[in-house]
Formats: C-alpha cells, sequence, structure tokens
C-alpha cells in the first residue's frame, strides 16, 4: 500500500485559493511514515493497515508536535483511497488515486 495518492475536494471560490485548498495529497511511504496536505495544512507520523483501512498516527502538524489527532477514515478501494476526514474542516469524501 505504500505509494504516493492525489485527489481533489470540490471547493468554490477564487481559482488561487480553491485550487490550493482542493488539494489532497498522501504520501505512504515503506519505512512506515507518512506526509499528508490537507486543506493546505501538512502533517506527518506513522502509518498502518488495519484491514481495508489505512491508520495515520500523527506525529506532527504544520511542523509542530501534535496530540491528541484523530485519523481520517481512509479505506482502501482497489488501487484508490477513499479518505474521509470527519474531525476536520470538510468532511466530504475524496478518492485519492495511486500515482
Amino acid at each position: 500500500m505504500a505509494g504516493h495518492y492525489r485527489g481533489k475536494r470540490p471547493v468554490s471560490g477564487p481559482p488561487h485559493i480553491a485550487g490550493t485548498l482542493a488539494k489532497v495529497e498522501l504520501d505512504l511511504e515503506r519505512d512506515g511514515t507518512f506526509r499528508l496536505l490537507n486543506l493546505s495544512v501538512s502533517a506527518s507520523g506513522r502509518w498502518h493497515r488495519d484491514g481495508d483501512r489505512i491508520v495515520l498516527e500523527f506525529l506532527r502538524v504544520l511542523d509542530r508536535p501534535a496530540s491528541n489527532v484523530r485519523s481520517p477514515l481512509i479505506t482502501i478501494k482497489g488501487k484508490t483511497l477513499d479518505f474521509v476526514d470527519s474531525e476536520g474542516d470538510d468532511p466530504t469524501p475524496v478518492s485519492l488515486a495511486a500515482q
């Protein structure tokens, strides 16, 4: 499941703002670490697979130590990941495609 995944959520507004906020990028490294860009917020930490889900353990958000950050719901759907950040600012599901 390691790899680079990209998707875009529907966002309205000026193109230069909407384009940036729409991006969801998730890099799952083979060593069990991840990097996430969601709503222009960068985060990193460790990941593991649990059945048909990917679970993220956040260690840093905006390059600062993170605590009590819940993992988004990430479900494996073939070669794509369904990403739902129900605790975040936008719970709209986003399909992330392998790059």
